[in-house]
């Protein structure tokens, strides 16, 4: 968890890019079921500049 106005609009960038594409919202499912759930790819450099922006 990080704090402060550059951690929360990376978050409000997530959750709007989310709204639009479910693959990047998907990312919430493993955070509460567990990264096992979802592709390795999710968790590679491109996938988190994708979801979150570079």
């Amino acid at each position: 968890m990080e704090f402060g106005e550059e951690a929360k609009a990376r978050r409000q960038r997530y959750y709007t890019r989310s709204a639009e594409n479910p693959e990047v919202a998907a990312h919430a499912a493993a955070v509460l079921a567990g990264p096992e759930i979802m592709p390795p790819d999710y968790f590679t450099e491109a996938h988190r500049a994708r979801a979150l922006g570079g």
